[in-house]
C-alpha cells in the first residue's frame, strides 16, 4: 500500500478544517520529493472538494491525458482509506 500523507494536526500548525493550508502540507511535501526524486516523480494528483450544500468538485493535475488512469486513482485512494482504522494513519 502507497504511503498517506497524515492531515491529522500533528505538528499544530494547521487545523483539519483549514483546507487550504492542509493543500499547502501537501505542496510542500511535493517539493521536497520533487528535490530528492527530481522532476517527473509524481504521475498526477486528483483532488475532490467539497463545500457543504454543494455538489463534489474534481481537480486533476499532471498526466491525465487518459482521465481514466484518474478515475482509477480515486478508487484506489478510496480503498485505502476504507482500509484505515483511523483517517491519521500514515
Amino acid at each position: 500500500m502507497a504511503a498517506v500523507i497524515s492531515l491529522a494536526d500533528t505538528h499544530g500548525r494547521h487545523g483539519l478544517r483549514d483546507a487550504p493550508a492542509q493543500l499547502r502540507r501537501l505542496a510542500d511535501r511535493l517539493e521536497r520529493e520533487a528535490a530528492a526524486y527530481g522532476e517527473g516523480f509524481v504521475a498526477r494528483i486528483v483532488v475532490v472538494g467539497r463545500v457543504s450544500g454543494q455538489e463534489p468538485w474534481v481537480a486533476a493535475y499532471g498526466d491525465v491525458e487518459h482521465l481514466a488512469q484518474a478515475y482509477m486513482d480515486l478508487h484506489a485512494g478510496a480503498d485505502q482509506l476504507m482500509a484505515m482504522g483511523r483517517p491519521e494513519r500514515v
